[in-house]
């Protein structure tokens, strides 16, 4: 299983007449700002969905990948790389093929993430399910430039259709 065929089925969670989804979002634009370098460097955000309806609350959703257990043990040891996915929504899920997280993995700095199970059949199951936060960070206008940028050019890149 890759990272194309889970986004292709997270992105199926969220239907196009209420939610933007774009994958491999950078947390802003431009080659004047730092780079993964901290927290206030630029990151990319696997997978994120950002509900169109005021009735809906404008819900933010962010998605890490995680597609081997190398990955994965990388991301539980690095918790600031997903810092600003974490404060751009107000849910923050990993999603991960079956066997990546083993019994013992989970860590108090990961309170509030969840972790969405994707099968090579498509089926995707809640194994933990995410906080939802009410309130969560505004969006930054770097950002916005970026996820719109992504959304307008993503076909492309990911074979996703709109």
């Amino acid at each position: 299983m890759d990272t194309n065929f889970i986004i292709n089925k997270l992105k199926a969670r969220h239907p196009s007449n209420q939610w933007i989804f774009a994958a491999e979002v950078p947390t802003s634009t431009g080659h004047n700002a730092p780079h993964n370098d901290g927290p206030g460097g630029i990151r990319r955000i696997d997978a994120f969905a950002l509900n169109l309806w005021p009735s809906k609350g404008f819900q933010r959703v962010a998605y890490e990948i995680k597609v081997s257990r190398g990955d994965w043990l990388a991301e539980i040891r690095n918790p600031i790389k997903r810092s600003q996915a974490w404060h751009l929504s107000n849910e923050f899920w990993f999603a991960v093929p079956a066997g990546i997280i083993e019994r013992g993995d989970w860590r108090r700095d990961m309170a509030g993430c969840g972790v969405l199970t994707v099968y090579s059949n498509g089926i995707i199951e809640v194994t933990r399910k995410a906080h939802n936060r009410k309130y969560c960070h505004p969006m930054p206008i770097g950002f916005v430039a970026s996820l719109t940028r992504c959304v307008r050019g993503l076909t492309a890149a990911h074979g996703i259709t709109y």
